[in-house]
């Protein structure tokens, strides 16, 4: 910046070179667009632009200028260095260093030294993370295309791909699926069992449920998937529990919390039986069969078509628990949970005391987020078989899940 010769001179253009350091990202970071061109104006001349001394000023961890504007989303200092280099005579390698032409809104590139995009703001975080969160697509795209790290994971299992896609980010998505670290990403589901596609279905966003099911091989018929997703989603919603009383002997007993979609499918289930009336052992033969298909498709895999045999078996026969049992053990693969629920409903109805319908029940429940409710199902399992360890696991996870919540929440 100074080609100076004394020793004492030297010394005192680098603090000069400090001071105009330190003034220039404090004002990028307050987005104070007079104070950066006061910092910068005494290295602008005829041999070096506005552009040219703003590219030469990095901290000791190579950041630029752009790096404190963007973290701190300063956009008037943005828009000012984009300005400048829109309007100045900049070479492509140089313009690259801050613009991606792809980017219609912001066009920043945060470094020209791709490995510091992943260096922490501030706050801790790296700046894709915070780009994400703020739902700044166009800056989040572009630190991805610099090779940002856009496989990080964060609490509950949360990917870059979950917030983009909850958040309608097209472009963030469409980076993604460009790294193979995305595309894996991208795949993941959060610990809710949701993955980035149900998010984005669920807030309406098709176009980025075509960009995540293309990235991970499903783009084939993706129309159909993203209203099945829209579905669950929809389903996902909390539906109203009631407080009724438990009678017993005639009796008003202790209260008890009952959730209206687990009560609509034990009455579906109960007109069903009413409407098929005597089932036949030709019934149950054509039942047994479309169980057998269903076994078949589950081991393999195939869980959807399993579903259909299952489903078939059911119409044949739906008086038999492991058909809705095996279904519903489908749906939970499947991340439907809400379907996942309702069958397992219908089985604690058919058997009360079974315990892998009770399982089913409980691991339906957390799928729903009805933690309490899961702790609950999980109890009462444990009070037939105390030594059932996978009871033991899922009621403790619902247990700790549920004061997760409360905290959120504020109520506890």
């Amino acid at each position: 910046m100074s080609g100076l010769n004394t020793g004492e001179q030297k010394q005192a253009a680098m603090a000069r070179d400090r001071a105009a350091l330190k003034s220039l990202f404090e004002s990028a970071s307050n987005n104070n667009v007079p104070g950066c061109i006061k910092a910068i104006q005494p290295y602008v001349n005829l041999e070096t632009s506005t552009f040219e001394a703003l590219a030469q000023f990095k901290d000791g961890r190579e950041r630029t200028v752009l790096h404190f504007a963007a973290q701190s989303w300063a956009k008037d200092v943005v828009a000012w260095i984009k300005e400048l280099v829109d309007g100045e005579k900049v070479n492509k390698e140089e313009k690259t260093r801050f613009i991606n032409g792809k980017d219609e809104k912001v066009k920043l590139l945060l470094d020209a030294n791709p490995a510091s995009v992943n260096k922490p703001a501030p706050n801790g975080l790296p700046p894709l993370v915070t780009a994400a969160a703020g739902g700044l697509d166009g800056i989040a795209s572009v630190l991805i295309s610099s090779g940002a790290d856009c496989g990080v994971i964060l609490g509950g299992n949360v990917t870059i791909a979950h917030i983009a896609g909850d958040n309608g980010m097209v472009g963030t998505l469409r980076a993604m699926g460009g790294t193979e670290t995305g595309r894996k990403a991208m795949g993941m589901d959060n610990e809710e069992g949701e993955s980035a596609a149900e998010l984005a279905a669920g807030q309406g966003y098709g176009e980025c449920v075509k960009v995540i099911l293309e990235a991970t091989g499903e783009g084939e018929g993706w129309e159909r998937r993203y209203e099945e997703l829209k579905e669950i989603s929809d389903k996902r919603v909390r539906a109203k529990p009631a407080v009724v009383e438990k009678e017993e002997e005639g009796e008003k007993g202790e209260e008890e919390v009952v959730w209206e979609d687990e009560v609509a499918a034990v009455e579906e289930w109960r007109r069903k039986v009413e409407g098929k009336g005597e089932v036949t052992e030709a019934d149950k033969e054509e039942a047994g069969g479309e169980k057998g298909r269903g076994n078949g498709e589950f081991g393999r895999g195939n869980y959807k078509d399993a579903v259909g045999h299952y489903g078939k078996a059911i119409t044949a026969d739906p008086t038999e628990r492991t058909y809705y049992s095996n279904r519903c053990a489908c749906h939970l693969k499947l991340k439907d949970y809400p379907s996942a629920l309702a069958d397992a409903a219908v089985v604690r109805e058919m058997s009360p005391e079974w315990n892998k319908g009770i399982h089913r029940l409980a691991s339906a429940r957390m799928g729903m987020r009805r933690y309490q409710a899961a702790a609950e199902a999980a109890w009462e399992g444990l009070k037939v078989e105390p030594g059932n360890q996978d009871l033991k696991d899922l009621m403790q996870k619902a247990v700790k899940k549920g004061r997760e919540e409360n905290k959120k929440m504020g109520r506890e």
